[in-house]
């Protein structure tokens, strides 16, 4: 077999739409001799298809996606949080206000209320 360069694997990749760093390819078997195991590679192509597979020697940039990906994720939840906090501060207002009218000299669950909604802050909003 002849020995790929690195600019013939990142076309091979490249025309594949692998994700995959060409350099890291390169350099590992370059260290083990282009031996897989201890048999001399006889396909690289297929080893590199076989890296894509697996999810081996990706590049930086799928990392910086998955950390975005992430982060976008973590946001999301943060924002539904905040709307079902939302949601059950509506129906407590609601709730306290409907009692206070039936009972107006009772602040009970008003105060109740600010309770609730300065302890489910803590837990619910950062």
């Amino acid at each position: 077999m002849k020995i790929p360069t690195i600019q013939e694997i990142q076309a091979y990749i490249d025309d594949k739409g692998y994700d995959l760093d060409a350099q890291s390819f390169w350099y590992f078997y370059e260290q083990k001799g282009w031996l897989v195991g201890k048999t001399p590679m006889k396909r690289w192509k297929a080893a590199v298809s076989l890296w894509a597979t697996n999810g081996w020697g990706k590049t930086g940039r799928s990392r910086a996606r998955l950390a975005s990906r992430n982060v976008q994720t973590a946001d999301k939840e943060r924002e539904f949080q905040r709307q079902l906090f939302q949601e059950y501060l509506k129906s407590k207002t609601i709730r306290a206000l409907q009692d206070l009218k039936q009972n107006p000299g009772g602040l009970r669950h008003v105060i109740w209320l600010m309770d609730e909604v300065i302890e489910e802050k803590g837990r619910t909003i950062e």
